[in-house]
């Protein structure tokens, strides 16, 4: 009967744990939903605001899936695009799906295993 004590114990310990953890992810939630993003971004931070590489969210570009538009300076040699955040969103939303299958690798050749060759051609 002592046992069973320190068995509710632990038990009340574990799930003190669970909901201390969820609780925190609630949290981190509702922290990343308020935080204030400015209506653009720019080509890296938009490339991190969706998780993609920034050469991935210039294919988007190029495929017509987000708006974007050229902040450069005039006479810049340089480009700098500005992308907006409520297209991003939706992007993110919708998801992005290849509409071509990657093409199939060719199978690797692989070499014909050497086979022993004895030394009956050589006068020992």
């Amino acid at each position: 009967m002592g046992g069973n004590g320190r068995v509710e114990e632990t038990a009340k310990e574990h799930l003190a744990n669970l909901i201390q953890a969820a609780v925190e992810r609630i949290l981190e939630r509702v922290n990343r939903t308020l935080r204030v993003v400015p209506p653009e971004l720019s080509s890296r931070e938009a490339a991190r605001y969706i998780g993609v590489s920034v050469d991935t969210l210039r294919v988007f570009q190029k495929l017509g899936l987000i708006r974007y538009r050229d902040a450069s300076p005039p006479g810049s040699g340089k480009r700098l695009y500005r992308y907006p955040v409520a297209d991003l969103d939706r992007l993110m939303e919708q998801g992005y799906r290849r509409d071509t299958p990657r093409p199939v690798k060719a199978p690797t050749h692989r070499r014909q295993p050497v086979q022993p060759q004895g030394y009956e051609h050589l006068d020992l």
